[in-house]
């Protein structure tokens, strides 16, 4: 039976790399039977399908209602389907993140009911995904501290920290579904996502593909991030305060993989923690095939300090004195204003054909 992969996330668990891997090797993942469709696409993932199901993501679509939106993509991807004839089918958006209600879930699902569906989860620890998030949202214009931001997002429909409840509406969601669990930790993914994304839609080894594991929406590390919080602070919601932003970020190296991050104290860890000690020992019973109920095996830093305040004026203004020469000479392009790197693009052939749409937001954005 045909398979379709529906990778959901979790936010800030390679979903980019993954997302930008697949666009990049299209072409040689349908001359196997793969396909990464165009429809519903958005930059390099499925965001206009995410956006069309979850109420909270709806804005993407502009003045298009969900369900044309949903129609359009679908028709799109039974279009490639029709011509290309996989055995395997992925679709990747972290849009359908956080807790969804059945009917919403049937909506995506019921135009693919003759697949065998599988839905693929990485599942970071939750004090991880937090200070992650927190860098997200630093880098794209908060001005507040990681203390300020945390409880608001945790309580977010959209952020999904409590996994049980966005893992069981799809379990449970009337149709037959199968999810698979993998944990975002080094000991069980290793260092390369995208790896371990190809193991898990399973069948015959690819071959063939493109996998030089470029940086892809890099999180800078901890000084870095304090600085486009002074920055956010200072030229709070400016265009100017967005290029510099982009420059600092550009220039400055990226956070290691999996390195530590320390926004929480160790007593503020461990309590923070404790929130979620239920619900992952539900999750690793119910999805993760984990008997002994652990969901996380890596243990929490015993090192761990408060917010950085230890990057005080002086040293972020330092940071900034370094990289001015570099600040002055940026210039904005078309490439730089719509992120730090773009997506990969397909070639024309790989492009399937598609109708004119009404509305140019339903168009697949190939490149980023």
């Amino acid at each position: 039976m045909k398979k379709l992969f529906l990778h959901i996330g979790a936010p800030k668990t390679g979903t980019s790399a993954i997302q930008d891997f697949m666009l990049r090797n299209r072409k040689a993942l349908a001359s196997q039977g793969v396909l990464y469709p165009a429809g519903g696409m958005l930059k390099s993932a499925h965001h206009l399908i995410g956006a069309a199901i979850h109420p909270q993501r709806a804005k993407r679509l502009g003045a298009t209602p969900r369900d044309e939106a949903l129609q359009t993509a679908v028709s799109q991807i039974n279009e490639e389907v029709a011509a290309c004839a996989p055995h395997t089918l992925v679709i990747s958006t972290e849009y359908l993140w956080g807790k969804l209600s059945a009917d919403n879930i049937r909506r995506l699902l019921t135009p693919f009911s003759d697949w065998d569906i599988h839905v693929v989860v990485y599942l970071r620890r939750q004090d991880l995904l937090a200070q992650s998030l927190y860098i997200q949202a630093v880098k794209t214009g908060s001005a507040q501290s990681f203390a300020e931001w945390v409880n608001t997002a945790v309580d977010s429909g959209k952020a999904g920290f409590f996994f049980h409840s966005v893992l069981a509406c799809w379990r449970d969601c009337g149709l037959p579904v199968s999810v698979i669990v993998r944990i975002y930790e080094k000991s069980d993914i290793g260092s390369d996502v995208c790896a371990d994304f190809l193991q898990t839609l399973g069948g015959a080894p690819l071959q063939g593909l493109v996998n030089d594991r470029r940086s892809i929406n890099t999180a800078p590390d901890m000084a870095t991030t304090e600085l486009l919080r002074f920055v956010n602070a200072r030229l709070l919601g400016s265009d100017a305060a967005e290029q510099v932003r982009r420059s600092i970020v550009k220039h400055s190296p990226p956070r290691e993989l999996f390195a530590p991050l320390r926004y929480i104290g160790s007593a503020q860890l461990i309590e923070f923690m404790a929130r979620f000690e239920d619900d992952n020992r539900r999750v690793a019973h119910e999805f993760a095939d984990r008997p002994d109920g652990v969901l996380f095996r890596e243990p929490l830093p015993s090192d761990s300090i408060a917010d950085p305040a230890h990057f005080d004026t002086t040293t972020l203004l330092n940071k900034l004195i370094e990289l001015l020469p570099i600040l002055t000479q940026a210039r904005p392009t078309a490439a730089n204003s719509r992120g730090n790197e773009p997506a990969a693009e397909a070639t024309p052939q790989d492009r399937p054909k598609k109708k004119k749409q009404k509305n140019r937001q339903l168009k697949p954005q190939i490149a980023g």
